[in-house]
């Protein structure tokens, strides 16, 4: 008897030549990131190969038409930020600071060194005392600093006229991509490849909303993630999805290949914490009680790579190797780094490293070394609600566990990072930790131990801290 919580070879190979294959909105909207190049070798290799097996839930299609002009149009922020910074976007306005720290050192500097120059003459111009040079002495080295003034000088204007052609181009690339509106291929290519399931009616969306409430509390997946996050239906469409799904593969008697770049733990197990594993038992489990058939997931890359494989198909591996960086730029693998730049930013240390993988089995997500040699381990984790005996009885794991990572990695100091699904989540989890039980626990833990609670802003290029135990009175 086969593991239906595992896959094999040739349960992989049956998959992919007889399953339906089931597209969810992250994996669909990725497309508008690709190049066309790879675009349409998917749309022309992969969807010809298996156009008779493709199905969208309704869900899938309405989220991603609700949010595909957005994505569409976000090029053109990356393009506009290009040149002037943005209150939004860190990462923007290079060429204006670029041109900024020209000016600077032209205005400010040179006149600083001209000034020094100044001053050395004097000291050194007269004959009859110490320090003497001859008038001519420093005349080279004016000319050197004079060349360098007229070389900014020219610099700065050839700057000001880069800056005109930069902006005229950068307008002809706005004006290619608001086209995409009116000639949009990739929704084209959808709606011609996939069948769309039908709209579920009010009654429908109210029974399962009612069932969310009880899986949600429960941390029965999928969705269960996007609990605080979302309102209304919406805060069910994980669960919605999930039904349609589970319907139509029912009454098709068909196993399912799944495709999300959704790397959530309501959706999937990981290995390490970074690298998605297999679909959460519980998924597995009732889908196979609904419909007898095999159900296994794969996000966009995986799915690419394991499809060329197995079916064959001429697809060139720099097509896989983009759809893999466009996976990796929107996945949580991302917020290592991210992460990473903050605390590095914070704390001048010698060394800072990332584990990544197995690597994590160790208990920690970075390890940094100061110049006095000192160790300092750090842990992140999601918080998954932001209620109090949550927040309290994690903090309190945690400690117990910092003994055991300490010792394990020959420590001086151990943070626990507590990720807030949001603004809101992290704030409400920075109160709880300065009430009477928490702040005790922390005060009397504090030589060896501290916890930094913060949140991903909206666009996942920055990590926002709302509470560090370090700075508590």
């Amino acid at each position: 008897m086969t593991n239906k919580y595992l896959i094999d070879e040739n349960e992989e190979k049956s998959l992919f030549n007889d399953a339906l294959i089931i597209f969810d909105t992250s994996s669909l909207l990725d497309f508008y990131y690709y190049s066309s190049k790879t675009q349409n070798e998917i749309f022309d290799t992969v969807f010809r190969k298996i156009e008779n097996r493709m199905w969208l839930p309704y869900q899938v299609f309405y989220e991603f038409q609700k949010n595909r002009e957005k994505v569409m149009m976000k090029p053109i922020e990356t393009y506009q930020s290009l040149l002037s910074k943005s209150k939004d976007n860190k990462d923007s306005g290079h060429f204006d600071e670029m041109h900024l720290i020209i000016k600077k050192f032209k205005t400010e500097q040179i006149a600083n060194v001209k000034g020094h120059l100044k001053t050395l003459i004097e000291k050194t111009h007269k004959d009859d005392k110490h320090p003497f040079f001859e008038d001519k002495y420093f005349d080279h080295l004016e000319k050197r600093i004079n060349l360098l003034d007229e070389y900014l000088s020219k610099t700065d204007e050839e700057f000001k006229n880069f800056k005109k052609l930069l902006e005229k181009d950068i307008k002809k690339k706005i004006k290619q991509i608001e086209k995409i509106k009116s000639s949009d291929s990739v929704y084209d290519s959808f709606k011609e490849n996939f069948t769309i399931g039908e709209e579920w009616n009010y009654d429908e969306l109210l029974a399962i909303s009612k069932e969310g409430e009880f899986r949600y509390r429960n941390e029965i997946p999928p969705g269960f993630e996007d609990f605080d996050e979302k309102s209304g239906f919406q805060k069910y469409g994980d669960l919605i999805l999930w039904k349609q799904l589970l319907r139509y593969a029912n009454v098709n008697g068909k196993p399912v290949i799944f495709v999300t770049n959704d790397n959530k733990k309501d959706w999937w197990y990981f290995d390490g914490n970074v690298n998605t594993k297999s679909p959460r038992h519980e998924l597995i489990s009732e889908f196979s009680s609904n419909n007898e058939q095999k159900f296994w997931m794969y996000n966009s890359n995986d799915f690419l790579y394991k499809i060329k494989k197995i079916l064959d198909l001429k697809i060139e591996d720099s097509s896989i190797e983009e759809v893999k960086e466009v996976y990796e730029s929107h996945s949580s693998s991302t917020k290592d780094s991210i992460l990473g730049e903050w605390l590095a930013k914070k704390h001048k240390w010698r060394m800072l490293i990332t584990f990544e993988g197995k690597e994590k089995d160790n208990g920690l997500d970075f390890l940094s070394i100061n110049d006095d040699g000192v160790k300092q381990g750090f842990e992140m984790k999601r918080a998954i609600t932001s209620n109090y005996a949550s927040i309290f009885g994690n903090l309190k794991k945690s400690i117990l566990n910092k003994v055991e990572v300490i010792s394990k990695n020959s420590l001086d100091r151990f943070t626990h990072i507590i990720e807030g699904k949001n603004k809101a989540s992290a704030t409400k989890i920075a109160r709880h930790l300065v009430r009477t039980n928490p702040r005790r626990v922390l005060r009397e833990n504090e030589n060896d131990f501290n916890v930094i609670v913060g949140y991903f802003d909206k666009s996942r290029k920055e990590f926002i801290a709302t509470f560090e135990s370090e700075k508590l009175k």
